[in-house]
C-alpha cells in the first residue's frame, strides 16, 4: 500500500496472506459443507474433505519446519531492561524494523517502569549530518543516560551519524554488539558512570564463585542451530576484577564453545552477556553453561539443545583410512562417491569416471588441541593437461570452510572426528587420463598452504595426495 518506487514489487510472501486466512478457510469449510450435505454430491464431498485434510497435514509441517524461536532482539531489550533506570531514554534507529523491536520491547514480561522509547529519525526519511541535531539534541535534554538501539540502522542511518553524534558529546557507558546491530549507553547527565543491574534475572540464583556470585542468568532461548547467535546474559555481584570463562559443555563432558568474560566490580549487581558460537562441529543434543573462574572453580547453569548439526562418525566408517597431517589437523580418511542425484554410489580404487560426472568426496578430521586459525580446505581433481577455465591443470574443485561453512577449523573441538563433505564436478572436457585427487588446507588472507605429513603427503607442494582417479 506504500510502494518505495513505482515498479516497487516486494516478494510474495506467506505473511502477506495471513489477512485473507479466515475468509479463505470459512469460505473452502462452507464450500465443503455444501458438497456433503448435497444428497447427490456427498461422496465428492467426503473425498474432497479428506483431500483438504490431507493436504494440510502434508504441506504445513514443511512450512513450519524451519521455525523456531530465534535471539534475533530478546537479549538485546532484556539487556535494556536488565540495566535501564526509569529516567532514561531509549532512541531506537531501525527503518522498518520498529514494530519487530517493540514486539519484544513490550513484551508481557517486560518491566512497567522500562525507560521511554523515541524512534528516529522523525524529521527526514534518513538521518543525516545536518539533521542529526534536530533529532537528538532534544531527547538528550530530557533524559541523564541515553541508549542507542541500532536495528537495521544502514536503512536510516548508513552512515552512523546518531552514535557519532552521541558519542562526540557524552561518556560510552555500555557497548554491546548483536551481529550487525548494536546497544550503546551514553550519559547524557553527569551521573555516577555505574552501569549495574536493576531488573532482577529471569533465573534467580545465589551461588559464590571466587571473587564473584551469581545472581542469576538470562537466557532467551532453548534451541539453537548451527551459526546462531548463543548469547547468556549473566548478573553478578562482582568483589575484585576477573576475567571469567563461559564454556558449553555437553553431557559427555565434550566442550564445544567457550568465551572470556572480563568483569570489574561496581555499586551493585553487574549484567554481562557472553555470546558463544554455534557451529555445525557440534552434535546434537543437550548442553549446558560453565561459568569458570582461573582458579577452577565452576558451575553449572541453563542449557540449550543444539539441532540440524550431524552425529560424530565412527572411525571404523571410514572406507579409506589414512595417517596424514595438515597444520596442527589429523587426516585420518576418505570416502568418495559417484553421485547419480538421488542416490549415490561408492567409487573403488581404479574405478574409472566421464567427464562431467560429479564425485562426493568425504574427508576425516580431527583435531586433538586448539587450531590457530581458520583455514579453507581445498579439494582438486588434477590432471596433466591445461584447463583454461581454471588456469592450470585442476580439472573439478571445491574450497571452502568445513562443514558447509559452519564449522572454521579455529572452532573445532578437541578430539572430535568430523566428517566433511565436497562436491566435485569434472569438467565435461576433460581429456582422459590419470587425475590426482589432491586436498589440504590454505591460509585464505595469503593463499599460504599449511605443511603436511604422513600418507600420500606431497612436502614440496604443501597436499595430501590420496586417490587416483582414471577419466576416460
Amino acid at each position: 500500500t506504500q510502494p518505495r518506487a513505482l515498479f516497487y514489487t516486494p516478494r510474495v510472501e506467506a505473511r502477506y496472506f495471513l489477512s485473507f486466512a479466515p475468509l479463505f478457510y470459512v469460505l473452502l469449510a462452507w464450500a465443503l459443507v455444501g458438497l456433503v450435505r448435497a444428497r447427490l454430491l456427498r461422496p465428492v464431498g467426503l473425498v474432497a474433505s479428506v483431500g483438504v485434510l490431507a493436504m494440510l497435514l502434508w504441506a504445513l509441517p514443511g512450512h513450519y519446519a524451519d521455525r523456531y524461536l530465534r535471539d534475533d532482539l530478546r537479549t538485546m531489550t532484556r539487556a535494556i531492561w536488565s540495566q535501564a533506570r526509569p529516567e532514561d531514554g531509549v532512541v531506537l534507529v531501525s527503518g522498518d524494523r520498529a514494530p519487530l523491536f517493540l514486539y519484544y520491547y513490550d513484551h508481557s514480561t517486560a518491566p512497567p517502569d522500562r525507560p521511554s522509547l523515541y524512534p528516529v529519525p522523525r524529521l527526514a526519511p534518513v538521518l543525516d549530518g545536518q539533521g542529526v541535531e534536530a533529532e537528538l539534541a532534544p531527547i538528550a535534554r530530557e533524559h541523564p543516560r541515553i541508549w542507542l538501539a541500532e536495528v537495521e540502522a544502514h536503512m536510516q542511518d548508513p552512515q552512523g551519524v546518531a552514535r557519532a553524534w552521541l558519542a562526540e558529546r557524552y561518556p560510552t557507558l555500555l557497548s554491546l554488539g548483536f551481529g550487525y546491530n548494536r546497544l550503546s549507553l551514553f550519559d547524557t547527565g553527569g551521573t555516577d558512570g555505574e552501569v549495574v543491574a536493576t531488573t532482577p534475572p529471569q533465573h534467580p540464583l545465589d551461588v559464590p564463585l571466587g571473587p564473584v556470585t551469581v545472581v542469576g542468568y538470562d537466557l532467551a532461548v532453548r534451541e539453537v542451530r548451527p551459526l546462531d547467535p548463543l548469547r547468556l546474559g549473566l548478573h553478578l555481584r562482582v568483589r575484585e576484577p576477573v576475567t571469567l570463562t563461559v564454556a558449553l559443555v555437553g553431557l559427555d563432558g565434550l566442550e564445544v564453545a567457550r568465551t572470556s568474560l572480563p568483569v570489574r566490580p561496581a555499586g551493585g549487581t553487574v549484567w554481562r552477556m557472553a555470546e558463544l558460537p554455534v557451529t555445525g562441529c557440534a552434535p546434537p543434543g543437550p548442553y549446558r553453561f560453565e561459568l569458570r573462574t582461573p582458579e577452577g572453580a565452576s558451575v553449572s547453569l541453563g542449557g540449550v539443545r543444539i539441532t540440524h548439526t550431524q552425529p560424530p562418525p565412527a572411525e571404523s566408517e571410514i572406507q579409506h583410512p589414512m595417517e596424514a597431517r595438515v597444520g596442527e589437523v589429523r587426516f585420518l580418511g576418505y570416502d568418495l562417491y559417484r553421485d547419480y542425484g538421488l542416490f549415490r554410489r561408492m567409487l573403488s580404487p581404479g574405478q574409472t569416471v566421464h567427464p562431467g560426472d560429479r564425485l562426493v568426496l568425504r574427508l576425516y578430521w580431527r583435531a586433538d588441541g586448539p587450531v590457530d586459525g581458520s583455514y579453507t580446505v581445498f579439494t582438486h581433481l588434477v590432471g596433466t593437461a591445461f584447463n583454461p577455465a581454471t588456469g592450470g591443470p585442476v580439472w573439478a574443485q571445491e574450497d571452502r570452510v568445513p562443514l558447509e561453512g559452519t564449522c572454521p577449523t579455529d572452532l573445532w573441538p578437541s578430539g572430535l572426528l568430523l566428517r566433511d563433505e565436497y562436491r566435485l564436478t569434472l569438467s565435461p572436457d576433460a581429456p582422459a587420463g590419470e587425475y590426482l585427487l589432491e586436498i589440504g588446507m590454505y591460509r585464505p588472507e595469503t593463499g599460504e598452504r599449511l605443511p603436511v605429513a604422513g600418507d600420500g603427503a606431497d612436502v614440496e607442494a604443501r597436499r595430501l595426495v590420496i586417490a587416483t582417479v582414471p577419466v576416460e
